[in-house]
């Protein structure tokens, strides 16, 4: 693999770190000056993140240069690994059904804009 493989990855990953914190924030402001609860907000943030890992993949797969379905589903595995740890190190959470099947659609989101990154990057 090239040497900008991986820089692609954490590029990618802290993207879509970034844009998950952002929407966080954003549903925290919503949360504390509305009448929403957390329940009705719940699939809002399930999108946001699917939205921010598709991105992530999208830019390590269009750093990368090549194998963007792998540089996208390592971006979507780190980005896991740490929301896993975040849950269950801070919220001592163990992990559900319901965590693995997000787990497994943020690996295909972000596989899915790895691809599309990698081919858009080759043809410009």
């Amino acid at each position: 693999m090239e040497s900008r493989f991986f820089p692609a990855i954490l590029t990618g990953t802290g993207v879509s770190i970034g844009i998950a914190l952002c929407a966080s924030a954003m549903m925290a402001t919503l949360l504390k000056f509305t009448s929403l609860t957390e329940h009705s907000v719940g699939w809002v943030m399930v999108a946001a993140a699917l939205l921010a890992l598709f991105i992530g993949g999208f830019i390590a797969g269009g750093k990368s240069g090549t194998k963007g379905w792998l540089a996208g589903a390592l971006c979507a595995l780190i980005f896991s690994a740490i929301v896993l740890a975040i849950s269950y190190l801070g919220y001592n959470e163990t992990i559900s059904v319901k965590q693995l099947l997000l787990f497994a659609s943020y690996g295909g989101i972000a596989a899915l804009g790895g691809m599309i990154g990698v081919n858009l990057s080759n043809a410009a």
